[in-house]
This record gives C-alpha cells, structure tokens and sequence, in this order.
C-alpha cells in the first residue's frame, strides 16, 4: 500500500469537501424549492446551525461525505456494495460514471433501490423530469437509497431516512477531478486488501488540521482532542497486544488449543510460572474493549482472532460474524467521525465472512457492531426533578452525580468513572419507565427525558467496572502541559498519580474496566516507566497488576511520526497482585524503524536466548531509586543502587533560573558591550558592586564535557533587580549558589556531559551541582564517566538528564587524588581548546597568528599535529577516567570504555567537529581538508576582526567591544601598533578594486604584518586552496559570497559585522562591512559620503573611460567594452536607486542603536541597507 498517495488524496480531499460543504449550507438555507422539498431535513440543518454553527455544520458534513465515500469505494472494491458498484465504475468500463448509475441509465437497478427511487431517477434521466443537472441529481437519488439499504447494519455511518447531510450534495460528483474519483483512483486493490485502509484515510484526512492545532500551542478540549490525539497503530503492534491478551486468554481456558498456530507474536508464558489468569467456558462469554477504539484497528484484529476461536470450538462460519458483534467487541469512542470508521471496519470484517451480513436481521433487528459513542449530555433542574420523582434523598443525589458525569463526556469519554448506585437508581427508573404510559405534557416532556437517560445509561453501562476480560488500546497522548482546563483539573481531581498525560490515565482507568485477573493490552508512550511524575504510580503497580510482557519500542516505533520525541512500549498487564511474578520484556529500542523493530521482536519472541529478551518482575526494580521500568539492568547494577550513596547526599544538585522572557533577559555574549559585562565575577556582592548589567549566563548547548559553552549573559544588574520585579515570569531558583564554582550540564539533551563552570548564574535548562566540601572534581569524573552514562540511562532512558536522575545516581568510595589528577588535566586540555576560538570571551589570539612569522602552509601543518595529539591524550584520558569508574562499580564486562575518536568534544578535534552524520566514514585527507578549510576561515574571521579594531595583532584580548569606539580608543589601548585599524570602521567589499583600503587590500596587509611581507603571495595562495577545499577560491569572491554566511554561523545569527548590501546577488551590487560596536548615528552618513557616493563617481569615470574607447577599438575589443559598458551602467543605476531611496533616508535619521537591545532588535532598524538574514531582517 503506498500511503503517499493516501496521505495527498486525503488532505487535499479535506480542503476541497471544505469548500464546498460551507456553500452548499447557504445554499440549503437559503434556496426556498429545498425547505418546500425536504422541511425536515432543512429544519434539522437549521437546529444544527443554530447549535453548533455554519463552521462545525460543513466541517461534520465535509469529513460525512468523505468517510461515506471512501467506505463505498472500499466496498466496491471488495465486492460488497451489491449488485452494481455504487461509487466506481464497472470492471473495464470505458467510462468513468458509476456502474449503478449506468445501469440506472438503461433502465437496470439493485434491489436496494426503492420503486418510487427508480421512478424518480428514471423520469431524472429520460428527461420527462425537468432538472439542471440530470445526472447528478439522479446519482444523488441512487446514493441516497445505497446510504438507507446500508443503514441497518451500520448507523454510524450511512444516513437513515432522514439526514440533513443529504442536503449538501458535492456538485463535482461525477467530475473527472471529483473526490469520489480521486478516491478511485488512488484505492486500488492493494490498498482496499484490508479495512484498515480506512483508519489510514482517517488519520490522513485530519492531519493538517491537527498541524495547524499544534502550531497553534492552543490547550486542547473536546472540539481539537479527536484530530491532535489520533494516531493509527501499526499493525504488528496490534497483533502482539491482542495474542498476548484475548489469545492468552482462549489458551488459558484451553490449553491444548491450536490457537497458537496463528499467533506468531504470542509469548509463551515463563517455565515453571503459573498463568493464574481469568478463563471462559465458551467464546460467548469473551468481553473485549477498546475504550479508545478510533478507527477500530484493534477490534479488527481481535475479531480475526476470535473467528478462530468461535471454529475452533465448533461454531458454523455463518453464525461466527454475528456472534462476536453481539457477544464479545465493543468499542468507545469520543470522536463520532472515528466511531462511524470503527462500526464500518467492524462491519466489513463481518461481511468478509458472511455474504449476507448486511442484510441479516437477529430476532427481527439487525446485527451491529457494538461501537459506543461517548457524548456530552446535559439535564437541567427540570429534568431532573422528571426523573427522580419519588426518590429519596440518597437516591437523587447518586442519580445527579450520575447524570453530572457526563455533561463534558466529550473531553473525558472513557476516563468518567461510572457509580454503581447511581447506575442502580437509573436501572429502576428506566425499567419503571417501560411500564409507565400516559397522554399528558407532563408526561411526554418527561418521555424526552427518558429518551436522553437511555442514551446515556448506555454509555455508562459500557463504563461499569469489572465488565471486560480483555481492555486493548492505544490510547490517546496529550501531556498536561496541553490540555484545556476542564480536561486539566478532570486529571487532576482523579488521576492525580497519571495527570501528567492522556495515555497514562488510560493505563489506570483500562484496569478498572478489567475483571480481576484479566488483561490490560496498550501501546503508549514510555514516558509512565521512567519519569519521576509517575513514581508514584509505579509504586502501586504491585498492588492491582504484573507486566506479563512487553515490547520497548523506544523512538521510531511509528514510522508515521519517526523522530526521536515520541518514545514507545507495548504491553500486556495482567490486572492481579503478584509481585512475584516474572515477565518477559523485548528491547527494541536499537530498530531503526517499524519494520526492523517487528523482526527484532518475532525472533525474540520464540527464542529464549536472544540478546534483546529478558525476564524480569516488578520487584526487581524496587532498590532502584523511584523504581523505573529497567528490565534490562543486570544484578551488578542494581547492587550499585542499592549499596551506593546517592549525589544527592555528597553534592548538590539545583535548578538554575528561568526568565519567563528570555529575548528580553538573555544575550549573546558578544551582542552588548564588554565594559558592561562582569565575566569574572566571584559573588552577588560583587556582581552588584560593579554596577554592571550583563553576566554570564549558563544556558546548556551542545555535546561537550569538562569546559566550554560559554555563550550567553543575562541583565542580573543590581542583584537582578528587573528579574525579580518580573515575577511570577521569572523564577528565581537557588541564587545564593549564583557565581559559585560548580559542574553544569544540559538538560535536555539525549547524551550526558558536564562541564564545569564559574562566575556565572545557571539556568533552569542548565543544572547545576555545587559543593561546599570540595567534592567537585571527583563528581564531575564520575559524572562523565560511562559508567554513570550506563546507570542515568537506566533511570531514564531518552528522558534528557533532570536533576533528580543525576541526584539519584549511586555513588561510591572514590580516590579523589587519582581522579582529580584525571579531570584537572581534561578541564585544561579543554579549556584551552574553548578559548582558542574567538566565540570565548577569554580568547586571546587565534592559534595560527601566534605561531609567528612565516608560511601559512608549515603553520596548518603544526595545527593539525597539535589538534591530533591533544585529541589523543584527551581520549586516553576519558578512557582511564572510565576504566577506573567501570573497574569501581564491578561493571567492567558490561559498561564500555573505549571513547571513539569522533566522542572526544574538542572544538579543534577534527574527528568530532566533522564526523559524518550518516553515510561512509571521512577519510583521513578529507578531515584535514576540512581542518584547513576552516582554519583559513578562522583566520579570516579574525583579520576582519584586527582591520575592525575588535582585535590586535600587539596586544591580546578584546581591544574596541564597547559601544561607538574610536581610532583613538585604540591608539590609548595600543599605543604604536605595527597594525592600525580602519578609521571608520567601515570595509568595502565590492567586485573589482574601487577602493585602496578595501577588504583585500587590507587582508594582504594584515597578513605581512603577522606572517610577513615576503609570505603574502604563498599565504593568499593557501588560504585560497584551503577554502575551496584543495580548488582555488578567489579571495574577493569569498568575501562577497561566502563570508557574511561563515560569520552568521559562527556567531549563531547575531553578527557583530553587519554587511550593508545594495543588491541581492552581492556580485552586482556595492557591499561594506559595519562593525556593530563601532556604530554611531552619524556611520550610515560616512557609508554614503565616503564609499557609496564614491563608488558611483569611479563608476562614472569609468564609464567616461569606456565611451572615449569605444572610439579606436577594434571589434573584438568594442564588443567586450560595450558588454562591460551596459553591465557598468546597470550597477550604477541600481546602486543609484539604493543610495537614494534606502541609503540616504536611513543615514539622515541618524538613527541610535543600543547595544543593550541586543543584534535582534538592533538590525532591523538599520532596514534594507543591510543583507537579508532569516530571523533578523
């Protein structure tokens, strides 16, 4: 099945059915030929107008007819639409109409069409009815009767006699662009070869809308739950839980049972442990639900299994169909549109077996699938008091609280708990109701009421607990974190251990509905094993229940989402206390898709000593700290939980700040200036002492241990003055520790590595951990060792690292001598590696310029062994810092030691900074080519910053990094420099030398003067093979192409050398580089005067040039200069245009610009003079 195809027929289906139904309400509406034909039906669109609204009455019509027409087309294909295909055309049909009105067209009709039908359509057709579309109103007429013929059997889906939706006919239907013959189109045999091709269209029909949902950050209630929360379940998975639960329940009721023959995912039960589960005399008794049953995908799969069940044990195949729809399959479902693909599925796989099943009636009604909608229903006083005459004070409150259940039952549905009492109550007043007749208003006001109460005794007598021997689901996913008010204090009223998401509540709730010692089969998140929210819940587990057997999915388990977010496992709960009690569990978190991870899963199932099988119980996991689903660990790993000291109790782990506002709080380091920005801080009272506003700020970031992503500042002047005041925003955690020497990690982030820091304030994203006892450099070994990598992991695999699994992680006697030798050396090893990169604030020269006078080409050479040989000792390093942590722990057979090269997170380490994402390994010339390309854009990078001011080649450290600096701030900071900044702090770049201090000029200047003059030509020579990756790459052409881009990067898009662009293709136009920090008001005017205007008037001269040669040229050389002629002539009048209309408006405002703002707010302000940048402009 290609469900691309699927996935484009459906959403576009959505947008075009859409369109049209929002018409066709007005029209309905509106047209006075429609009430006078059909009043009821136009009655009936009005009352559902006037309740729910035009939008929702297309929305419900729109999404109607394309279930409707989807089902048809799937019973066409199959065979089951009657006599004639009802949407498609017949088997090698030259025309594209459908059969049943081709046929109707020679006078031939099915059964299912009533005589005054066919009359009707006849008279349409033969013209002796006048219409303005014949056929299609005809074709509406036959659909009409094959929708009424259906509905019988399937309710939910096909419109009855009455149905306002019949109204709102698409008028393409018989177009060759039509949704009904796109659906033909697109499903063909192979993708019709099982009904749950409808749960696939479902789920495709609803994605952009549920997109939109997301996007939208909304909290979700009952109008967005169904489309955000639907997910169809892959097919695998719905075989292991349904043969795990419904098939081990028939083998344990009949152990000799050839059932297993058509079970490949059925675990058998643990040697020597006893199946104590609930067993049946016959299929009859069989209970099953699904209580978020969708599209029903799991509910077909369970009837193929109980139609063998009901063979085996003897039944006729004519009756088997019938009795597993009356006996044994319900499905709930909050979501009418899901609940009508449910019925239809279930129908489907009914009519699969029995070729009469649509038209079967049982003691004169006719069989349905057992597919219960939950839907709100509200009684007022009134009603109430109609319906508890009589009762006595107990009884009516039990009755209320009943009926008070239900008044949001479409944004709790399964969830509402169902009281017996009131159920007793309402049992007596609808048996009494029965027996009861009379003629008066009181009376029948009060029959409408019993009407309602009926609806919603259903509903709750599918609630009742203790009723299912088997509840399978994959239940809805929704964290707290998204959920709607009502749907927010429901969970936390009720589920107060499993309010963090949907699905967990589910897990608790599909336990009430089992019978004791039945089965709980459900795919949902991970998340309910291993985080901390949950602990509780897992604490309790013991008590009501046992994991019989569980699949761990892990990420990529629905090839539908992909991605790492959304995290899997498949289970079976055995609803029992048996603490005892052994499962077995299959790790499948390593697959890398569904396909893989099914193969993984059908080996293991049936061999015992596979790598990924393992048994474990409940119990086991009790000495581990909150007691998390960690099957896989073995004895030696959970004896470290349970003999080591927790960090908690050595340490101190904390949370750092939030901001509530970050773009207001947070900068980049190299945004504001440097004299406003305390980076040495040892203390708050130091801090606030300096009266400066910006400090550095620990945010997380990327992979990398001991030192390093030092990025970011935040406004904590006087002590965080506007940061309190911003509260409650903000949140304030843990501030005596601000400054302090601490070790620090990501908290988000799916591997572990900590760094130590100093002098700044942590954020909430940033975890900190603080000692007053001197423990810091051996937690920070410990931490980064792979041994606490392993045991972290086991408490929350894929979780991100929360301060509460680090402040859980066992710790043992450590040598602290031995071990701070290790990690004192590893935080100067990459200390030093942090700050040789200009993105550091300690930066002080690049690597390449210190190395002093001489080529270029000895000097990379001496760079790629240095950056080798560090990389080497760093790894040799973190591989004894493991060993010895692995040896400590006794987890040295099963914890790795060895570092890959490519894990060492050394900026200058070339095997991690360019390890391939996927594909064939780098080869050794491939990493060095990389290395020099960079070095070459570094040292770039950093001549810009010398020819700015930024930088010295006499002096290291920042030198002009504070707002509207001078040439004579520099000359007071370095007095007689062998190399003087620009002026202006202004650069041209332009596409020919119209300048003599332009970006090249200047560059081959800055390189005599570091590397020496009589190196100029080799150096440029290497810089220019270096950044074209062994192919010469013309230095101005780097500068006008390539340069602005590398500088954005490194400076995460917030450049501090703006590029003022007067054309796109910066080739054509004239470009010069600003530094930020040197900006005034009046630099915008120099651009114009000294750069802009003067490019013009060199352009003009030669243009004057060019005229006067045109006079003696040969043709040869006329035609090159007339060429050059209109591409000059071009340039000016569009740098002209830009000078006028962009250049000098801007530069006349004199505009001002605050660092403090930030690049954010301050690039904008500057408008179209400057380069466009995603994010900024």
């Amino acid at each position: 099945m290609d469900s691309s195809k699927l996935e484009k027929f459906a959403t576009a289906a959505r947008v075009t059915l859409l369109d049209q139904m929002a018409g066709l309400v007005t029209q309905a509406l509106n047209d006075p030929k429609i009430a006078a034909e059909y009043p009821n039906d136009v009655a009936a669109l009005r009352s559902a107008v006037a309740e729910h609204g035009e939008i929702w009455v297309a929305d419900t019509a729109a999404h109607t007819w394309f279930n409707r027409l989807t089902a048809a087309r799937f019973m066409d294909v199959r065979g089951f639409s009657g006599l004639y295909r009802v949407v498609s055309p017949a088997e090698g049909s030259a025309s594209n109409l459908p059969e049943i009105l081709l046929k109707a067209q020679s006078g031939e009709f099915g059964d299912e069409i009533s005589e005054r039908t066919r009359s009707e359509v006849s008279a349409l057709l033969s013209g002796r009815r006048t219409s303005a579309n014949p056929e299609l109103e005809a074709y509406a007429l036959l659909l009409r009767a094959m929708f009424v013929a259906w509905y019988p059997a399937m309710p939910e889906v096909f419109t009855g006699p009455a149905d306002w939706i019949r109204l709102l006919v698409p008028a393409d239907l018989l177009a060759p662009t039509s949704v009904r013959e796109r659906a033909v189109a697109v499903m063909d045999d192979d993708a019709c070869a099982t009904v749950e091709v409808v749960g696939w269209l479902y789920q495709f029909y609803n994605s952009d809308l549920k997109d939109e949902i997301n996007k939208a950050k909304v909290p979700i209630d009952a109008a967005e739950l169904p489309a955000v929360t639907q997910l169809f379940t892959p097919h695998w998975i719905v075989r292991y839980l349904v043969e795990n639960s419904l098939g081990r329940l028939w083998l344990r009721s009949r152990p000799a049972s050839g059932l297993r023959e058509h079970m490949p995912y059925f675990v058998e039960p643990i040697d020597g442990q006893a199946d104590t589960g609930v067993t049946v005399e016959s299929p009859e008794e069989i209970r099953l639900v699904d209580p978020a049953c969708g599209s029903g995908h799991m509910l077909t799969y369970a009837f193929d299994l109980l139609f063998h069940i009901y063979e085996e044990a003897g039944y006729a195949r004519t009756e088997i169909p019938q009795k597993i729809l009356t006996h044994n399959l319900r499905g709930l479902e909050i979501d009418s549109r899901a609940a009508q693909l449910a019925s239809f599925a279930l129908a489907m796989k009914a009519r699969e077996k029995d070729r009469r099943f649509l038209t079967r009636n049982v003691d004169g009604d006719p069989v349905r699938p057992d597919i219960v909608r939950i839907e709100p229903l509200v009684f007022d006083g009134d009603d109430v008091e109609l319906l508890a005459q009589g009762l006595d004070r107990e009884d009516r409150a039990a009755l209320e609280g009943l009926l008070q259940s239900f008044v949001h039952a479409d944004t709790f549905g399964s969830l509402i708990r169902v009281d017996p009492v009131g159920m007793a109550v309402l049992r007596r007043i609808l048996i009494d109701a029965e027996q009861s007749e009379g003629g008066d208003t009181t009376v029948e006001a009060r029959r409408e009421v019993i009407t309602r109460a009926r609806r919603l005794y259903r509903q709750a007598d599918a609630l009742e607990d203790d009723q299912y021997h088997v509840v399978v689901a994959n239940p809805p996913y929704l964290g707290s974190g998204n959920m709607g008010g009502q749907l927010s204090d429901f969970a936390k009223a009720r589920f107060p251990e499993t309010k963090s998401d949907l699905y967990a509540m589910f897990i608790e709730r599909n336990a009430e509905l089992a019978r004791p010692a039945g089965s709980v089969a459900m795919v949902t998140m991970q998340s309910w094993m291993f985080l901390t929210s949950y602990r509780k819940f897992r604490a309790r587990l013991p008590e009501w229940g046992h994991l019989a057997t569980m699949a761990h999915l892990g990420a990529r388990g629905f090839d539908s989402i992909g991605g790492e977010v959304v995290q899997t496992a498949a289970y079976v709960i055995d609803v029992a206390s048996s603490p005892g009690s052994r499962g077995a569990f299959f790790r499948l978190v390593e697959g890398r898709n569904e396909s893989e991870k099914d193969t993984m899963l059908l080996k293991a199932v049936t061999d015992e000593e596979a790598h990924n099988r393992y048994e474990a119980s409940i119990a086991d996991f009790c000495h581990v700290p909150e007691s998390p689903v960690v099957y896989w660990i073995s004895k030696a790993m959970a004896h470290t939980f349970n003999v080591g000291t927790p960090l908690r109790e050595v340490a101190t782990p904390s949370v750092g700040l939030q901001t509530g506002d970050n773009e207001r709080f947070l900068r980049m380091w190299f945004e504001v200036s440097a004299g406003r920005t305390g980076f040495r801080m040892a203390s708050r009272e130091e801090s606030r002492a300096s009266r400066k506003r910006w400090f550095p700020h620990n945010k997380g970031g990327s992979f990398r241990k001991w030192w390093g992503n030092r990025e970011y500042v935040i406004n904590w002047e006087d002590d965080g003055r506007e940061l309190w005041r911003f509260r409650p925003r903000s949140v304030i955690r843990n501030p005596d520790y601000y400054f302090d020497r601490m070790v620090t990690w990501s908290r988000i982030s799916s591997v572990s590595a900590f760094r130590f820091d100093e002098s700044s304030i942590p954020n909430d994203k940033a975890p900190f951990i603080s000692s007053d006892q001197g423990h810091l450099d051996a937690v920070i070994g410990f931490l980064n060792s792979t041994t606490a990598d392993v045991l972290a992991r086991a408490l929350a695999p894929g979780f991100g690292m929360e301060v509460g699994i680090v402040a859980s992680l066992p710790i043992l006697p450590i040598d602290r001598t031995l071990v701070a030798g290790v990690t004192n050396e590893l935080v100067v090893l990459f200390r030093d590696d942090w700050n040789s990169s200009e993105i550091s604030w300690e930066f002080r020269m690049l690597p390449i310029v210190g190395l002093g006078n001489g080529g270029l080409v000895e000097s990379a050479e001496s760079l790629w062994g240095d950056a080798v040989d560090v990389t080497l000792r760093s790894r040799e390093l973190e591989q004894r810092n493991n060993r010895y942590f692995a040896e400590l722990y006794g987890l040295q057979d099963e914890v790795p030691t060895d570092v890959a090269l490519d894990r060492v997170s050394l900026t200058r380490n070339p095997y991690f900074r360019y390890a391939p994402n996927k594909g064939a390994p780098r080869s050794e010339e491939e990493y060095r080519t990389l290395f020099d390309q960079d070095l070459a854009r570094e040292l770039l990078s950093y001549a810009v910053g010398c020819i700015m001011g930024r930088y010295s080649l006499d002096k290291p450290g920042l030198i002009l990094a504070d707002a509207g600096f001078t040439i004579a701030d520099f000359d007071a900071k370095v007095p007689n420099a062998q190399f003087r900044p620009d002026e202006d702090g202004i650069i041209p770049i332009t596409g020919a030398a119209y300048f003599l201090d332009d970006i090249v000029s200047r560059v081959h200047e800055f390189l005599g003067v570091a590397f020496g003059e009589e190196n100029i030509t080799a150096n440029v020579s290497w810089i220019e093979h270096a950044l074209g990756s062994g192919k010469r790459k013309d230095l101005r052409q780097y500068f006008l192409k390539d340069f602005y881009a590398d500088h954005l990067k490194m400076y995460s898009n917030r450049p501090i050398y703006w590029q003022a662009s007067s054309h796109k293709q910066t080739e054509k136009g004239f470009n010069a580089l600003i530094y930020l920090h040197r900006y005034t008001p009046a630099t915008l005017g120099i651009l114009r005067e000294n750069y802009a205007n003067d490019m013009l008037d060199k352009q003009e001269a030669r243009l004057t040039t060019i005229e006067h040669a045109l006079d003696t040229a040969d043709k040869a050389e006329a035609t090159r200069l007339r060429k050059e002629q209109a591409t000059l002539t071009e340039m000016r009048r569009d740098l002209q245009d830009w000078v006028t209309t962009t250049l000098f408006p801007l530069s006349t405002a004199e505009i001002e610009l605050d660092l403090d703002d930030g690049v954010k707010q301050n690039y904008p302000k500057l408008g179209a003079v400057l380069k466009y940048v995603r994010g900024l402009s």
